[in-house]
């Protein structure tokens, strides 16, 4: 038998203290507590208990949820972040949403009697404000969409048909295989899946094809190609695919040569070089006359190339190139001019067959670059202190390998961002969070850095893996809590679609009651009155950060869980003194996000040697984007005397930018703090990683430090104090 719960927030509190076999009950007393908890009126069963976490205890809390008709749970004891999994379970049981419960630690964080009714009191604010998360789902489309016919793209293309998956390859070029230069012992492979996509049942090609639009969220993708007008005749100039999954496998592309004068006679990129290997070798098996080259010169650019891969890429081609030079023609001198060369990823062995087969390697110096001219290559020798003159046949230049000029166009309509050389990021999934679904979006090879073929055809088996696993469900389930919108707030300004880091949120179009649209079409004489704007969250694509409600201006976007509401009354409860002699105590509130600066705080609050000369208040944060200026300006109006925010590190962010956007927010609310006189010293923005409980106490001593010198404060006063 199961309760129904509210869909508002929870009106009848149960609140379990753990005795945590005397590691909680020896330093605090629980009784008082647990006196004080029910004193609140929404709190109608109290019990402290020795190991609430153990089975018997977990059937208790089970028996309580269901017999005294409770609709939320308070858990006083460990770390959240070591119980509230198990807890949570419980609470489903009773089908309770997970919001519904709260975890308070009393075991760590420096807690004294007064820190304990404190945190209690934030708790039970948390849960008579927090809103339940509604569950959402979709089903998924048994296909996928492969973008980019090389390699990657065809091995990928071919496994997923191979494992009764209906694909679409779509590539912008006129024949598969890609632009990549392959070593002459990939030339078969990629002849045999050439081969095999043309005829395979459950692969359809759509080549000279370009994306025009994506729509849809992960698992049911629609998508829009613009069709190759000289194969379509008078037919249809555009399709529509529907994909559960996409694969990114689109080659890079060399760089271009530029505007200086060569004689391309002579002078060929390393795609064009690629080319002639070709032919060579198939006038090498057909026993024809070989092209009479002595003296064949390839040029790396002047890029680093061990830390570079768009410059490793073209090292590594230019060493195959050599190899393959010197097979089809041994009697020639073979020259290959270069700043850095890899070591590692495989390149180390072909420096040494390029050594073992007689090829020259030439480094030349950064202030003297080779000097092209029509006749041959002024380099200067360091040796010898004099500049060679190194005649040519043939001249391959290697420059580095860019990303695909469509890749600011699917980044735009995948919501994948790009690093800064243009290549597509796939999400460090690793850190982001678990509750949240993947977006069914998998990228290969040079769609997010230049790669040789060995890594390439690694990454595509392992993004057909992924793909598998991903659509293997017939049915995605969001589970953790996903932005909503207030209808009746919304005013349709936009500012929420542009701070979506995942862009699950669009702008729609709504009709309003048609005596409202009169109204509005008296005040504004000449406008569409009938239709405003509306914001749209999809909720498979949104991840929670909680950005959209920051960015709000009307505060109509809320998360559940982490809404507006349960953020102020727990703020409000942490400044309220609980005993009189803490007045004369600092009082600083770190607002601290799960994944950093709340882990490192715990860990720091493990160590008795830990003590503040002040009175520390930590709010546990989804995220540093959730990190919202009204929340700080509320916190110094209840008395703060200064606010801590603890962000991931950059770069490490679990749902992307978060911390990027808390930078920006907080800079911008420190200007105007300036500007009406506050001391904006007393707010700051801190970066911490999650195992860094040093890191974590050094900042908050330096701020109780830096706090005590701004001003002495005699009576505390619920307004802005100025210096």
């Amino acid at each position: 038998m199961t309760k129904k719960h509210s869909p508002h927030s929870p009106s009848r509190l149960g609140v379990v203290f753990c005795q945590c076999g005397g590691e909680i009950s020896e330093r605090l007393d629980l009784e008082a507590l647990r006196q004080e908890a029910a004193l609140t009126p929404e709190v109608v069963y109290t019990t402290c208990e020795a190991f609430p976490c153990s089975r018997d205890g977990q059937e208790r809390l089970q028996q309580a949820l269901l017999q005294r008709d409770l609709d939320g749970i308070l858990v006083a004891g460990c770390s959240p972040r070591l119980i509230e999994q198990r807890f949570r379970k419980t609470v489903a049981q009773a089908d309770l949403p997970a919001e519904f419960l709260e975890v308070t630690n009393l075991r760590g964080l420096d807690t004294d009697q007064g820190q304990a009714s404190a945190r209690l009191s934030m708790g039970l604010a948390r849960l008579l404000n927090v809103t339940p998360a509604p569950r959402h789902s979709t089903h998924t489309i048994q296909s996928a969409l492969v973008l980019g016919a090389g390699l990657g793209g065809l091995t990928a293309a071919l496994q997923l048909a191979d494992h009764g998956l209906p694909v679409r390859l779509v590539d912008e070029a006129h024949n598969l295989g890609g632009n990549l230069p392959l070593p002459p012992e990939y030339q078969p492979l990629l002849a045999e899946r050439i081969e095999k996509a043309r005829l395979h049942p459950d692969i359809h090609i759509y080549l000279g094809a370009s994306l025009v639009d994506i729509a849809g969220h992960p698992g049911d993708y629609l998508v829009q190609i613009a069709l190759d007008p000289a194969t379509q005749g008078d037919g249809p100039k555009t399709a529509t695919l529907s994909a559960g999954a996409i694969l990114v496998a689109y080659d890079p592309q060399p760089a271009p040569l530029g505007e200086r004068w060569y004689d391309r006679s002579r002078v060929k990129t390393q795609p064009e070089f690629q080319d002639e290997l070709a032919r060579i070798s198939l006038v090498d098996d057909a026993h024809q006359d070989l092209p009479p080259w002595k003296d064949i010169l390839l040029i790396l650019d002047d890029s680093p190339g061990e830390n570079n891969p768009a410059a490793r890429l073209a090292a590594q081609v230019a060493l195959r190139q050599a190899i393959w030079l010197r097979m089809l023609l041994p009697q020639a001198s073979i020259t290959l001019l270069y700043r850095d060369l890899p070591g590692e990823n495989g390149a180390q062995e072909l420096l040494e067959r390029a050594m073992e087969q007689n090829i020259t390697l030439f480094r030349y110096a950064k202030k003297y670059p080779p000097q092209v001219s029509e006749t041959g290559v002024s380099i200067f020798d360091p040796l010898t202190q004099s500049t060679l003159e190194l005649p040519y046949d043939r001249l391959v230049l290697g420059r580095p390998w860019l990303a695909a000029p469509g890749n600011d166009r699917l980044s735009a309509l995948l919501g994948v961002p790009q690093d800064r050389d243009g290549f597509l990021v796939e999400p460090r999934r690793r850190l982001r969070p678990g509750r949240y679904i993947r977006d069914g979006i998998f990228l290969i090879g040079g769609a997010h850095q230049p790669a040789s073929p060995e890594a390439e055809l690694f990454q595509a088996y392992q993004a057909v893996a992924e793909t598998l696993n991903f659509l293997r469900r017939e049915q995605l389930e969001v589970t953790a809590p996903v932005a909503e919108v207030d209808s009746t707030l919304c005013t349709g300004c936009g500012s929420c679609v542009a701070d979506c880091p995942t862009q699950a949120i669009s702008m729609v179009e709504r009709v309003l009651l048609r005596d409202f649209s009169r109204s509005i079409a008296g005040i504004l004489p000449g406008s569409r009155a009938d239709v405003l704007s509306l914001s749209r969250v999809d909720p498979l694509r949104c991840i929670g950060c909680g950005s959209c409600a920051v960015a709000c201006p009307v505060k109509a976007i809320d998360l559940p869980g982490w809404n507006h509401a349960a953020i102020l009354a727990q703020i409000s409860a942490a400044l309220l003194p609980v005993e009189p002699q803490i007045l004369a105590r600092r009082k600083l509130l770190v607002l601290g996000c799960e994944w950093s600066a709340f882990a490192a705080a715990e860990l720091a609050g493990k160590r008795p040697q830990e003590r503040f000369a002040a009175d520390v208040r930590l709010l546990r944060m989804n995220c540093s984007a959730r990190f919202d200026p009204d929340h700080v300006l509320w916190a110094f109006l209840n008395g703060a005397d200064g606010v801590l925010l603890g962000a991931c590190p950059m770069g490490e962010c679990h749902y992307g930018d978060g911390n990027r956007y808390a930078v920006q927010r907080m800079q911008a609310l420190n200007q105007r703090l300036e500007e009406h006189g506050f001391d904006s010293r007393r707010l700051r923005l801190a970066f911490f990683s999650n195992d860094d409980p040093a890191g974590y106490t050094t900042a908050v001593r330096d701020f109780i430090d830096e706090l005590g010198g701004l001003y002495v404060k005699t009576i505390r006063s619920p307004g802005l104090v100025a210096r």
